[in-house]
């Protein structure tokens, strides 16, 4: 069997370099890089390594290093095209940080041109901010919410995001999905136990970490991109305006 060491830098540039130096001075046997971006820096010591190294959720074309991840920007544009299928036309985004280039910039570079190809219009101003977590979702809505955009529809990009968005709309008064349709991304087991159901964006999450775990235990060095396909689960919360 193997033990696991789980290190949460929480996107920290220097408490990383300070979990990779731990992760090597106990001589570990293989590192899932998970969910954040690979700088020079972070590529320089994981190569110097001599062990397999697999990125998760992130990948990297200057560093050799396999990778396994869904295509945010192509999963975003997916689930925009989603719901303008659906009849919307005004759609509001709660993204990440767009500094953020894994789950941040494509995400909402593929929102903004999945409206593009359907000839309609977008504004900076439906678009809001968050740090993918519940109090954050709460925030960006309820700023949307004060800007009366008339929106029909708020794509959040991750599912506690949308929670918190939900949880802002109820204490409003606000139907979810008569007054206002909500989808996520993730599709997590949040998205199944609220009220309504979350139409969610479905990321392969296990799936990413059992492909990447067998990578490391065949010693797989070598660059290689295992891109995992993503679909949207419908349930509940979107409404058809056709």
């Amino acid at each position: 069997g193997y033990s696991v060491i789980i290190c949460n830098a929480d996107m920290n540039g220097e408490r990383t370099m300070s979990y990779l130096r731990t992760l090597s001075e106990k001589r570990v046997e293989g590192i899932l890089f998970i969910s954040e971006w690979v700088t020079d820096e972070y590529g320089e010591y994981l190569s110097k390594l001599d062990i397999p190294v697999v990125l998760v959720a992130t990948h990297s074309a200057k560093f050799p290093f396999p990778s396994v991840y869904t295509d945010d920007f192509t999963a975003a544009y997916d689930t925009t095209r989603y719901l303008i299928e659906k009849g919307h036309t005004r759609i509001g985004l709660i993204s990440g940080d767009a500094k953020d280039r894994i789950a941040g910039k494509p995400r909402i570079d593929g929102y903004k041109k999945a409206i593009d190809d359907a000839g309609l219009d977008w504004q900076e101003n439906w678009i809001t901010y968050g740090d993918f977590h519940f109090e954050s979702g709460i925030a960006a809505m309820a700023m949307l919410d004060a800007r009366g955009l008339n929106l029909s529809a708020v794509f959040a990009t991750s599912d506690e995001m949308a929670l918190g968005a939900l949880s802002y709309l109820h204490r409003r008064g606000v139907d979810v999905p008569k007054d206002l349709s909500i989808v996520c991304y993730d599709d997590t087991l949040d998205a199944v136990l609220t009220h309504p159901a979350l139409t969610a964006l479905h990321q392969p999450i296990e799936e990413m970490g059992e492909c990447a775990m067998d990578m490391i235990c065949r010693g797989v060095t070598e660059k290689q991109e295992l891109v995992l396909e993503h679909y949207i689960v419908e349930r509940d919360s979107v409404r058809s305006l056709l």
